[in-house]
């Protein structure tokens, strides 16, 4: 993986300024097409209607099909929002719910691994804290990392195996 300059940001945080890295721009519109995809199917729902099985509620289908858009909705925002922060001396995984940050020298090391049928399966990267009550960092690995976060990264004391739980 390679720096590219126009992915890249710098960006301010408790931890000072560090390199930002977000989901790559193909994850991004693919949310968004799912999102417009959604919201399309309620439109033509509520402007069309849908008959009802006969036991169900009138409301039913519309209530279900704008559940569908306000979940499609929250992933678009979280992939839009979503970033990895690596700090001059820690690193920092920043959501829409939350931020969970470790300093390098709470890193016992890292692991690469592919997390199966869960939501945001798939390759993912985990940094392990050496202390049991600081969280770890887990995080897809479709961020637009650049080869100093990879440095960084490999640089860590590869885990594999030896720390199965995900």
């Amino acid at each position: 993986m390679s720096y590219n300059p126009g992915e890249m940001e710098s960006i301010e945080g408790p931890l000072g300024i560090g390199r930002a890295y977000r989901v790559r721009w193909s994850d991004r519109i693919f949310t968004l097409f799912g999102f417009a995809f959604s919201l399309i199917v309620v439109i033509a729902a509520g402007t069309y209607g849908l008959a009802p099985a006969r036991d169900t509620p009138a409301w039913f289908p519309i209530f279900a099909l704008g559940l569908l858009a306000v979940i499609c909705g929250i992933l678009t925002l979280s992939t839009f929002y979503n970033r990895v922060i690596l700090y001059p001396d820690a690193i920092e995984y920043r959501t829409v719910w939350s931020r969970t940050w470790l300093q390098f020298n709470e890193i016992r090391g890292r692991r690469e691994y592919t997390a199966y049928r869960k939501i945001g399966g798939g390759a993912r990267l985990r940094v392990v804290s050496s202390n049991g009550e600081v969280p770890m960092l887990d995080f897809q690995k479709n961020y637009n990392f650049d080869d100093a976060f990879w440095t960084w990264f490999n640089s860590l004391p590869d885990l594999g195996s030896s720390y199965l739980s995900p």
